[in-house]
């Protein structure tokens, strides 16, 4: 077990919630950290990656700590933090992060990367994924909505009308569609070559975004989302099912794609 030197000035880093109350300090004790939105994300991508190693081989399992950073906006905080001590550091996002400037800048910054560089195909992409026509028509919508108002008779909202309006709504944004398909919702053409060779760039970073939307679209014949679809999936041979292929060539990706040097803090 490899174990760094804390530097000066890394007590600074516990003015900050996020890092005082995460297990970020343990990563002085791993070779890699792979950042994730969730817990659930952790504990497939680590199974993935134990599955993916060869059988019948010396091959070393890398020293790898996959750690939930609660939500992508936290990863930029976080990597920085990690990269500014040395550890390498990879994160894991899903397709939407691309909807929206922030907190992807942030979390390129925060690998060493340079926003001017990615940012002109990421608007390429972004607007590629928004000339898509959203599921719905605005009157289907007024009316589906309007249905679920005129049940309401109580002083207090509901909560579970609000749940049915929130997913009539995100039937009307490409967006909610991109998440789930990932490089599919991008059209075909300059768009979706473009598309492919900003993620690529993306990975050399450190920054793995997931093409096929997100951690649950892996294996769609599993239902469920977040915890419980890892706890159905991880019942399966995560080492031969052909459903997890994909998953497993992205895992090997992610551990084991050389990070871009020199892995300097630019805006």
């Amino acid at each position: 077990m490899r174990v760094r030197s804390i530097p000066a000035g890394f007590e600074s880093f516990w003015d900050d919630p996020i890092l005082r109350f995460s297990n970020t300090l343990d990563s002085l004790f791993h070779e890699q950290v792979v950042l994730c939105e969730a817990d659930g994300d952790c504990r497939f991508y680590a199974a993935l990656l134990e599955a993916a190693q060869p059988e019948n081989t010396d091959t070393r399992i890398p020293d790898v700590m996959f750690t939930s950073t609660g939500g992508k906006h936290k990863i930029p905080t976080i990597a920085a933090a990690l990269a500014s001590i040395g550890i390498p550091t990879r994160a894991v996002v899903d397709f939407d992060v691309l909807n929206s400037e922030s907190p992807l800048q942030q979390a390129i910054a925060a690998l060493g990367g340079t926003w001017t560089h990615f940012q002109p195909r990421w608007k390429q992409v972004k607007s590629g994924v928004e000339k898509r026509r959203p599921e719905l028509e605005t009157t289907h919508v007024q009316a589906e909505i309007g249905k679920i108002l005129s049940q309401v008779n109580t002083a207090v909202f509901p909560s579970e009308a609000t749940k049915r309006i929130q997913e009539i709504l995100k039937k009307t944004s490409p967006w909610d569609e991109a998440k789930r398909v990932g490089l599919d919702a991008v059209p075909a053409g300059q768009e979706r070559q473009t598309a492919e060779k900003l993620l690529a760039d993306l990975k050399q970073l450190g920054l793995f975004i997931v093409e096929r939307g997100e951690m649950e679209s892996f294996d769609p014949t599993v239902g469920g989302h977040g915890n419980a679809w890892v706890a159905e999936v991880l019942r399966k041979d995560l080492r031969q099912d052909p459903h997890l292929e994909q998953a497993r060539r992205f895992v090997r990706e992610l551990i084991h794609t050389p990070l871009r040097e020199p892995r300097k803090h630019e805006g």
